[in-house]
């Protein structure tokens, strides 16, 4: 069977990089669009390295958007568009930022759209991301080409119901909630990408139910669990002796991710000889957060390559979500040797071992949240024993693991393709 030639598209970083590579990996990458790329021979780049190397911000860029393994002439950026949104952003302090990321994305989509008429003898199968892919599936489909939509969220119907009882149940924490209320334009804009696309991939089981939920042929959706990179993340070869137990959490700190019902958890059991650190970006205004502060240890910003290191420093990991289409944090986490403690509503229970690499806990239960905590607490040797099972178990979800899940379902999808196809051409003789 021939492999198809793939054109990939995303406006943003979410994990498009490790689509690239994955592709690359499979030898199906033709072209890769992307709002900004880091270029290390490009005179801006030498320049900014020259100036900004120590920056935070820039250890991000040089990080995220960049990927030595990927060559240098399959990738095409636009990245006064990704400036100009930050710009905008630092001026008018997030002001409209939902229209303005929304516009962002709609003129990187229609610059791609045309792309697409310039390369149609290049390219089979165009693979795009959820909310900046409208005008691609459109021109793609009047180019007769098949069309594949990764969706790094759940659908959006389950997403806001979850949050709307959020902010019912916790008006306190309302505004750690982003984009809220939702902005209908660019939930219409996904609504009719959903039905343009001809397959989707999602990163776990509790991701596709949402859509099969919202009228999805399930037969056209693919779970891909996403991976991570094992040589990075992994256990400590030297012997930790701080007697302190650790409770790790990284992610938005604000209520998508649980995390008052970890605050009032951690409240509860006021454990002699135990921290909370909470490591990530606070949202809203960080009053919510105030009378908890006693509780916790905030890190606000952790550079990419020292990760590894903060999870190598805890005891447990845990993401108790009201929802997160993977929480890819939980197999950094388990690569690292934690055991974890994560919610149903995450990729919990396509990743952990019920009371092997962890536990699976309801959304929204402090009761059994405590418990599973306690448990680990009471039991060192149980911590152990639950984090090597962790490590071992990571094993599976590994980077090249990631990219042969992700071109074997892509191959399937061409190949059931071509099988229509010759069905369409019999039937018609």
């Amino acid at each position: 069977m021939n492999k198809p030639r793939i054109l990939l598209s995303h406006s943003g970083v979410q994990y498009v990089y490790k689509v690239a590579r994955a592709l690359h990996f499979g030898e199906m990458l033709v072209r890769f669009y992307s709002t900004l790329y880091y270029q290390p021979e490009a005179l801006i780049c030498k320049i900014t390295e020259k100036v900004f190397a120590k920056q935070p911000w820039f250890t991000a860029i040089k990080e995220r958007r960049y990927d030595s393994k990927l060559p240098l002439e399959m990738v095409h950026s636009l990245p006064w568009l990704e400036i100009g949104h930050h710009l905008w952003r630092k001026l008018s302090g997030g002001l409209l930022e939902d229209s303005v990321l929304t516009f962002k994305n709609d003129l990187f989509d229609r610059y791609v759209a045309k792309e697409l008429q310039r390369f149609v003898q290049h390219f089979d199968i165009f693979y795009g991301f959820s909310g900046s892919a409208l005008h691609c599936l459109k021109q793609s489909k009047c180019l007769e080409k098949l069309t594949v939509l990764d969706h790094h969220d759940i659908h959006h119907e389950t997403a806001r119901k979850l949050l709307q009882e959020e902010i019912e149940l916790h008006p306190d924490f309302a505004d750690t909630i982003p984009y809220w209320p939702p902005y209908e334009p660019y939930l219409k804009r996904v609504e009719e990408e959903d039905h343009l696309a001809d397959d989707h991939i999602v990163p776990s089981s509790f991701s596709k139910d949402s859509y099969v939920r919202a009228g999805i042929d399930p037969e056209k959706i693919s779970v891909v669990h996403l991976g991570v990179d094992l040589n990075r993340f992994c256990p400590s070869t030297q012997q930790d002796e701080d007697d302190r137990f650790r409770v790790l959490f990284v992610g938005a700190i604000g209520q998508r991710k649980g995390i008052k019902y970890l605050l009032e958890s951690f409240k509860r059991l006021s454990l002699p000889k135990s921290e909370l650190v909470l490591a990530g970006k606070v949202l809203g205004s960080g009053k919510p957060l105030e009378k908890y502060s006693h509780l916790f240890r905030l890190e606000n910003y952790i550079e990419p390559n020292l990760l590894p290191n903060f999870y190598r420093s805890g005891n447990v990991f845990v993401l108790p979500g009201v929802y997160d289409a993977l929480g890819q944090v939980v197999i950094e986490a388990m690569a690292c040797g934690l055991p974890v403690i994560v919610s149903e509503n995450t990729a919990g229970h396509d990743v952990v071992r019920e009371g092997v690499d962890g536990f699976v806990i309801p959304i929204r239960d402090v009761e059994a949240l405590s418990e599973k905590l306690l448990i680990l607490y009471k039991n060192p040797e149980l911590r152990q024993w639950m984090g090597e099972n962790a490590r071992r178990r990571a094993q599976a979800f590994g980077l090249e693991s990631y990219f042969q899940n992700l071109v074997s379902a892509l191959l399937a999808l061409w190949e059931k393709k071509g099988e229509t196809n010759q069905l369409f051409l019999v039937n018609k003789a």
